[in-house]
């Protein structure tokens, strides 16, 4: 069976990042338009885990995007970081907020290995509007060190994400 990419589906692990401004996506269009698509976008589960603007820009130009599957030995939710946390303009806020969300969705990918559960019941349709999980986020002060310097920001603006999160 064919696929047809102008019905993809954006998998709820990308909504982790939060989306582009207007300035930014009218940037990434007119990119595409002057030099074609500089990245693939990458799918997991038969759905857009990276590139849901590139996909959009596509869509509207008429363009097939070039795609690309996540290699099965990936894990998802490391992989938008690592591809997303440091290429978007986010201020130290917004990058500990993140991390946060982040560890929370590491969390429930975890349970969903455990009990072969559905990413669409783990993780909420909308992380801009819904950042909250079934659980709260609990970490030691051993990894609370380490997710902040992986998100680039201080320990206590970590602990400060970790706390609007847990009582939002």
């Amino acid at each position: 069976m064919r696929d047809n990419w102008k019905s993809w589906e954006i998998h709820p692990i990308a909504h982790l990042m939060p989306a582009m401004s207007d300035t930014e996506y009218e940037g990434l269009k007119a990119s595409i338009v002057a030099r074609g698509q500089d990245d693939p976008i990458v799918r997991y589960e038969g759905k857009i885990l990276d590139g849901r603007h590139r996909y959009r820009v596509c869509l509207e130009l008429e363009l097939k995007p070039e795609a690309i599957n996540l290699p099965a030995s990936a894990a998802p939710v490391s992989f938008v970081l690592a591809k997303n946390l440091h290429r978007r303009h986010l201020d130290k806020s917004q990058m500990a907020s993140l991390a946060i969300r982040i560890k929370a969705a590491e969390q429930a990918q975890a349970k969903r290995q455990k009990s072969k559960g559905d990413w669409d019941k783990l993780l909420p349709s909308n992380w801009t509007h819904s950042a909250k999980l079934h659980s709260q986020v609990r970490l030691t002060g051993e990894e609370t060190k380490q997710l902040a310097a992986s998100a680039g920001v201080g320990a206590r603006t970590l602990r400060q994400a970790q706390n609007v999160y847990n009582e939002a």
